[in-house]
């Protein structure tokens, strides 16, 4: 097991304070076959001098330093340097467990997966915990199955977000994270998931998630509208796969998500206005194509009128 080679991609911007600690836990991993590639995204702060120390102590690091581009583009700045048989992400401000990569590796090959995805736990800088588990062990997705990946409801980000999975590497192929979006794990991941035989769950937390006060991730922002975008996407390729109840049930949630950003967000400027219209062009859009018989009859009248005039 240990003669593949997993590529570990860390995209690092200003982090000085937690880069340490994400760092020893990759290098402390039971799976030793590893290739740590710090991206510095042009960090002002010290994050890109403690990434050079740390290759001088471990000959598994590679450290690249570009100029500042954004997550998706570190991501991608990795994905084009690595050598690994299977590749993972690891957030520079976040950390994992020892056995990690073992185990999901494990589980790669005893289910010939090319996908495996381990649970996680969200931490707060007051203590709080909230963790995110798979349905049951060895929970296993293949070929149509996909569908009912979308139909997960609170564990849907499970299967979106990238740190959680260690992927075949050749999954990455024609590939890449969108430049410049936020929720850009979300525009790609059925892109993946349309290219794999196999996707399989690990019922273990090994994923250690920060959640930063006022990060981008944990405020209302109309950058949060990429989530919206992104999963307006995907209710198209629900339709393309004919699963109206899917589309239906992605409807719904981008929908609530959509109005709790707009309510919770000030518009200043003409080109925040033009953003948020050609959302709510794309919800429309949406809700025109959908199986009106699956909408009860006073939310088919309340969303007619609503794109009609949020006035009203």
């Amino acid at each position: 097991m240990q003669e593949k080679l997993i590529s570990v991609i860390v995209p690092v911007y200003n982090v000085e304070k937690y880069l340490s600690e994400c760092v020893d836990s990759i290098l402390r991993q039971t799976y030793q076959n590893l290739e740590v590639i710090l991206v510095d995204d042009g960090s002002t702060d010290n994050s890109g001098a403690i990434c050079d120390e740390y290759a001088k102590k471990d000959s598994r690091i590679k450290v690249f330093h570009k100029e500042n581009g954004g997550l998706s583009s570190a991501r991608n700045y990795g994905l084009d340097r690595m050598h690994g048989d299977y590749v993972a992400f690891v957030d520079s401000d976040d950390y994992i467990a020892d056995t990690m990569y073992e185990e999901l590796i494990k589980k790669c090959l005893e289910y010939g997966a090319d996908i495996t995805a381990c649970g996680f736990t969200r931490f707060y800088e007051d203590g709080k915990e909230e963790h995110r588990y798979a349905f049951f062990e060895g929970e296993c997705f293949i070929g149509k199955d996909f569908d009912r990946l979308a139909d997960y409801g609170p564990y849907k980000d499970l299967v979106v977000v990238a740190w959680n999975k260690l992927y075949k590497s050749c999954v990455f192929n024609q590939i890449r994270y969108p430049a410049g979006k936020l929720h850009e794990d979300e525009f790609i991941i059925f892109d993946l998931l349309g290219k794999i035989k196999k996707f399989v769950f690990l019922y273990k937390s090994l994923y250690r998630y920060r959640v930063r006060e006022n990060s981008i991730t944990s405020t209302f922002n109309l950058n949060r509208l990429d989530g919206v975008e992104a999963a307006l996407i995907q209710c198209d390729r629900a339709f393309e796969r004919k699963n109206y109840e899917s589309a239906k049930k992605q409807f719904d949630s981008v929908f609530r998500y959509y109005r709790s950003i707009i309510s919770n967000t000030e518009i200043k400027t003409k080109s925040d206005k033009k953003r948020a219209l050609k959302i709510k062009r794309m919800l429309r859009k949406n809700f025109n194509k959908q199986d009106k018989k699956m909408f009860p009859f006073k939310e088919r009248i309340s969303l007619t009128l609503y794109f009609l005039s949020p006035r009203i």
